[in-house]
């Protein structure tokens, strides 16, 4: 059973993540984590992207680092930077001289 306490986002609450059933991404963009009739919020944050990227990273860690150890969750703006960063590109509308194109009809 792995001895990982994590820190809740607000910095109000630590928990041992071996003794908790699972962990989730609730439908409000927060990470909770369930032992029984008990709900720990780990997180908060703007997106449900965020959220995942949050979660993902603290089970990286928690992959990464078996035994005894402590990590901090994510702070939301941190997350929401991450996704901004991590979608694709707009595609360039410009022509090669910066130049918008001219489009005329006809054929």
């Amino acid at each position: 059973m792995t001895q990982l306490y994590v820190l809740s986002q607000s910095g109000d609450s630590a928990v041992n993540l071996g003794r908790f059933e699972y962990v989730y991404v609730g439908d409000d963009n927060k990470i909770k984590a369930v032992c029984g009739q008990r709900v720990i919020r780990l997180g908060d944050y703007k997106s449900r992207d965020g959220a995942k990227f949050a979660l993902a990273t603290m089970l990286y860690y928690a992959g990464k680092n078996p035994g005894a150890g402590w990590y901090q969750m994510m702070r939301g703006d941190a997350a929401e930077e991450h996704v901004v960063r991590s979608r694709d590109p707009a595609p360039n509308q410009f022509a090669a001289n910066g130049k918008k194109p001219v489009r005329r009809g006809g054929s």
